[in-house]
């Protein structure tokens, strides 16, 4: 195919709105892979899917955080019986195998065991019990001190039940429901499809009839092995071909604004929210219908144009968010079936609205064929460096969503509002998201508190909103001028502060031969340098995991972040070495 076909393919792609890639992309897959179907062999164990690997391995990197913990919540005015709603519980978990299971590690891989009789954590607090009286304010209060304490308790990802639901009557006919769920085992989809159906099962009960849900195909565990034999062929070689040729050269960090330092695994994070006038909003996606581009793109379009005037940099990499349930029978399902792709836009000099908006749509139909495949294989593709405090690839995210405003949730004698749960975390240095409620387009820009003052944060968004109405009427216009900016540190400060010399290792060669040899083992090959990376020897991070997980079957205490911030032989038989052999108490340094 020539070069303006293949121009003209990209831009047609490109203009697709979402649900007609997943469409395409489900054709495409069902001629170039083998079909979603139930899984063989016994059904009591099966591979995870391979993002929820992904979040695995955060996991095992920070256990017993909540970085990682997806909150959801339901406020129910009117009658509620708690004996329909254990019914409805019990009940949706029989329906979700995914519900019912544990991720457990075997010989350093993880696996998901399926545990027939694990029913979800439901938990009843009474907030009247105490008699006394209270106002709205009272009430609120002690509402949001309780969503708080239910997203302040970690998951054991082996042992919990991986669906939490704990239920508070904050006053007479008034419940505040908290579901709270491993982020490796749900998505925002997932949580809208969980509380139709628990809603669902509530109301049948009620009503004594069968529920109006259709039927499961496939569960979790199946779409799993699919996708894993998916990418194992042709299929999985094509697409990481893609995005090691798409991602060759990209910046391994931008200089976003930060106003600390960007090297720290501290993810509390924060909100700032704003609204799209409306007027500006309109003459905003009327100016991207002309120029042949959908909503989404011309939103990132905006967001790009933002990170260039504050980097920069005219090679940006977003961040977006994409399903992966275009294959047929996926939809139902919950878990998490989601994937984030590293959108690289790269603008002329001097930039107008109208060359981002043609660089954005440019980007997006490069990639339009490939939304589906997993972070990990994307990553191993692009093969960036790795590090215990930074994500790979990303710094930042856009999420865009249609939410239909007219929708309700209902139970007999109750009304049922979704309201946010705050987790307080912040997975990513900066993540701005758009949804649109009919006619109204809301945003918020969700922010690592240890890196950002809010009002850097605040003064981000105005500017967004001032781009996006520039997009809107003055699209021939030159942005601004990029503003200057220290350059992005090239080096983890905790990866540097893990290098210092250890002490002193009696036994420092036999360590460092131990470890190169499970280093080969594991790499499978035959020699290895003490100063060799792993990430850039053939490591990926499921091969970390295994990695410390046979150095601790050898006797050493040893953690995966351990790996990532001594990724050399010689850096990790330092640091194992100095653990079994510490320095005397009398000749270790002061440290204040």
């Amino acid at each position: 195919m020539s070069a303006p076909a293949n121009q003209g393919l990209a831009a047609r792609l490109a203009r697709l709105s979402p649900r007609q890639r997943a469409a395409l992309a489900g054709r495409l897959a069902a001629a170039d892979g083998p079909a979603l179907r139930p899984r063989p062999g016994p059904r009591d164990r099966f591979p995870l899917g391979m993002d929820q690997e992904r979040l695995w391995v955060l996991d095992q990197l920070a256990p017993g955080t909540t970085t990682y913990t997806l909150g959801y919540g339901l406020r129910v005015l009117g009658d509620f019986d708690r004996a329909l709603f254990t019914r409805a519980t019990d009940a949706l978990t029989q329906r979700h195998e995914l519900l019912r299971c544990g991720a457990e590690s075997e010989d350093g891989r993880p696996v998901l065991r399926l545990h027939p009789d694990r029913r979800a954590d439901l938990t009843w607090t009474d907030l009247t019990t105490d008699g006394a009286p209270r106002g709205p304010e009272e009430v609120e209060r002690r509402r949001q001190e309780f969503i708080a304490a239910q997203v302040a308790r970690p998951f054991d990802l082996a042992a919990d039940p991986v669906l939490r639901l704990a239920v508070a009557k904050i006053a007479e006919g008034d419940h505040q429901i908290v579901e709270t769920m491993p982020h490796s085992f749900t998505d925002q989809h997932s949580y809208v499809r969980l509380n139709d159906e628990l809603l669902e099962f509530y109301r049948a009960f009620a009503e004594d009839r069968p529920p109006r849900l259709a039927d499961l195909p496939v569960q979790f565990g199946d779409w799993s092995h699919w996708q894993r034999e998916h990418f194992a062929g042709p299929h999985g070689r094509r697409h990481r071909e893609f995005w090691r040729t798409f991602l060759e050269g990209v910046p391994e960090h931008l200089a976003l604004p930060y106003d600390h330092s960007p090297y720290t695994d501290d993810h509390a994070g924060e909100h700032h929210n704003f609204t799209l006038d409306s007027t500006v909003g309109k003459a905003f996606f009327d100016r991207a219908r002309e120029a042949r581009t959908t909503p989404a793109t011309a939103m990132t379009a905006a967001y790009a144009a933002l990170l260039h005037e504050r980097t920069g940099r005219r090679d940006l990499v977003i961040g977006i968010p994409t399903s992966t349930r275009s294959e047929p029978g996926s939809e139902p399902l919950i878990g998490f079936l989601l994937t984030s792709i590293p959108l690289r836009i790269r603008l002329p000099e001097a930039p107008t609205p109208r060359d981002v908006l043609a660089a954005t749509a440019a980007a997006a139909g490069a990639v339009a064929d490939h939304r589906e495949v997993p972070f990990g294989e994307i990553v191993e593709a692009g093969a960036p460096g790795r590090a215990a405090d930074r994500y790979p690839l990303l710094q930042t995210m856009l999420v865009q969503l249609d939410i239909d405003g007219s929708r309700s949730l209902e139970l007999p004698g109750a009304e049922v509002y979704a309201n946010a749960v705050p987790e307080g975390i912040s997975t990513m240095d900066l993540t701005t998201a758009w949804w649109r409620v009919d006619d109204v387009v809301y945003g918020r820009i969700e922010y690592r508190t240890a890196l950002f003052e809010h009002a850097t944060v605040a003064a981000l968004a105005d500017r967004l909103l001032q781009l996006v109405e520039q997009f809107a009427y003055r699209p021939d216009e030159p942005l601004r001028r990029p503003l200057p900016l220290p350059p992005a540190p090239v080096a983890s400060l905790l990866g540097a502060a893990d290098h210092g010399p250890p002490a002193p290792d009696p036994e420092a060669g036999r360590t460092l031969e131990r470890v190169t040899a499970v280093w080969c083992e594991i790499l499978g090959t035959t020699a290895a340098a003490p100063d060799d990376i792993f990430f850039t020897s053939g490591g990926t991070s499921m091969l970390a995991v295994r990695l410390a997980h046979r150095l601790r079957a050898d006797g050493f205490t040893v953690a995966l972040k351990d790996v990532f911030t001594r990724p050399t032989p010689a850096g990790l038989a330092g640091l194992l070495g100095a653990r079994r052999h510490p320095a005397p108490a009398a000749t270790r340094p002061f440290r204040p």
